[in-house]
């Protein structure tokens, strides 16, 4: 998991990127963003075409800042703008035999599900991002807010979303209890772990429900090619002087604005501190 690399030295989460280049990163995306909006509001074919070779230009400069990136700051690069890997390298670098990547791609029209195994690729057709993000849009104040209103529409929709995101997939996921999820769209705001494989009808013991999570262990992952990123071991060793630590339990003993305590805060950071 994450807390693994960490701890292995994997993850420098103190080197980010070149001030330099930090600003053109930052500038490059304000003029990409201001010449996709005027896109969106052309009116005449003259502009249409001018925004269009606006972002040409953009495209090139971005790619030539890629380059640049990639040569002076290698680690920032690997997770922000990482090298996309071949499915061989994918299969061979990041899965064992019990896991399985799940790469979700929504579409106006259709969406796809891929699930990487370490031998085979398979490919799922998923309904389009306005339905799937309904779903998803219905579930989150269920999941927010418990209440009798709410509890119906959580023990239906958590089940539905798994029938329509995940069950088209049941019988490769069989045999794989781990799952490294690549989300897309909507689904960044679906904890993965609070859908119901089975229907559950009216049930209100929440402790025996049929959550995903006592079928998978689940990981989030921005993309397959990102995580072997992290787990290449880094060049060089970490410096023997990096000993140093400054964490903040502040739930650990009382509650605050509101806030209920949050005991396991302590024990989670001395765990870490012992790494």
């Amino acid at each position: 998991g994450m807390l693994d690399l960490l701890a292995e030295g994997r993850i420098d989460v103190s080197q980010g990127l070149d001030s330099d280049l930090r600003q053109r990163e930052r500038e490059l995306s304000d003029e990409l963003s201001r010449v996709q909006r005027n896109l969106l509001n052309s009116k005449t074919p003259d502009q249409t075409r001018e925004m269009h070779a606006a972002l040409d230009r953009l495209d090139e400069r971005w790619q030539a800042l890629d380059s640049e990136i990639h040569a002076r700051n290698p680690r920032y690069a690997q997770v922000r703008y990482p090298t996309p890997l071949t499915l061989r390298e994918i299969q061979q670098r990041v899965l064992d035999d019990h896991t399985a990547v799940l790469e979700f791609f929504l579409g106006e029209k259709t969406s796809v599900l891929f699930v990487v195994t370490s031998t085979a690729l398979y490919s799922f057709p998923l309904p389009a991002a306005d339905a799937i993000g309904e779903l998803v849009r219905r579930l989150r104040p269920a999941l927010e807010k418990d209440s009798i209103l709410t509890r119906d529409d959580y023990l239906d929709l958590a089940y539905k979303l798994y029938q329509t995101i995940l069950a088209p997939a049941s019988k490769v996921l069989a045999n794989k209890p781990d799952l490294l999820i690549a989300p897309d769209g909507a689904l960044y705001y679906l904890p993965f772990e609070t859908l119901l494989t089975e229907p559950v009808g009216q049930r209100r013991d929440f402790s025996s429900l049929p959550y995903l999570l006592r079928s998978f262990s689940m990981a989030y992952i921005p993309s397959a090619s990102v995580l072997a990123g992290l787990r290449d071991p880094r060049q060089g060793s970490p410096a023997e002087t990096r000993t140093q630590l400054a964490a903040f339990a502040p739930f650990a003993s009382s509650s605050i604005d509101g806030f209920q305590r949050l005991p396991a805060s302590l024990r989670e950071v001395s765990g870490i501190a012992r790494l």
